[in-house]
């Protein structure tokens, strides 16, 4: 059973198994020359290793997840769909000014490749895994309540700008952080997990969506 401890202890278990599940994903990669595969089953061995560490804290939200879902659902919609639409108009305009995101590119190009395969993992396993990564350590940390819920969403902005080139690309940031305090701010208002979860991966498939069009 994990326990309430300092910031940065509550992240480190996460960190620990994610960085696991890399290597086990980079490992994958490697035997069947599938990026696709690799990245498919890497969250899946992310999500169970995270699954051991906060099963107690899942099963409550599944419990009380009919409850939270009628209280806070509505309200957190309204508020993450705010953000993540200005974080869509930052990107657009980052990108109209010729500054490539090499993570949106890498997805893009992986998505065309293998559609179906990629859709399982980035729109339903990569959001669960990420949630429970970045997310879940929030409501175990001791301290202030917003300071907590935007360092958890500047960490998850900070990892998504992996490939950055040059300085003026890190400009991502922003956008990455309005999407990050978007989605997780159904957590930081129910403690449910599955309320960030559900926007996460309803952003996922529209973005993916996008591409696909």
């Amino acid at each position: 059973m994990t326990k309430k401890c300092n910031i940065f202890m509550a992240f480190l278990k996460s960190f620990a198994i994610l960085i696991a599940s890399s290597m086990i994903t980079l490992a994958i990669q490697g035997i069947f020359k599938s990026e696709d595969l690799g990245t498919l089953f890497g969250n899946v061995v992310c999500i169970a290793g995270l699954y051991g560490i906060y099963r107690n804290k899942i099963k409550e939200d599944i419990k009380n997840f009919k409850d939270d879902f009628k209280k806070y659902f509505p309200k957190t919609l309204l508020i993450s769909t705010i953000l993540i639409i200005l974080e869509i108009i930052i990107s657009l305009i980052l990108k109209k000014n010729g500054l490539i995101s090499v993570n949106q590119n890498v997805a893009e190009v992986m998505i065309k490749e293998s559609p179906v395969l990629m859709f399982i993992s980035s729109a339903i396993l990569a959001p669960i895994a990420e949630e429970l990564t970045f997310r879940m350590p929030y409501y175990y940390a001791k301290g202030n309540k917003i300071f907590i819920y935007i360092f958890f969403s500047i960490v998850f902005a900070s990892v998504h700008l992996f490939g950055i080139a040059d300085l003026i690309t890190l400009l991502y940031f922003i956008p990455y952080l309005l999407l990050s305090l978007g989605i997780g701010y159904g957590f930081y208002k129910s403690n449910n997990i599955f309320m960030s979860t559900i926007i996460h991966i309803l952003n996922n498939i529209i973005a993916i969506m996008l591409i696909l069009i």
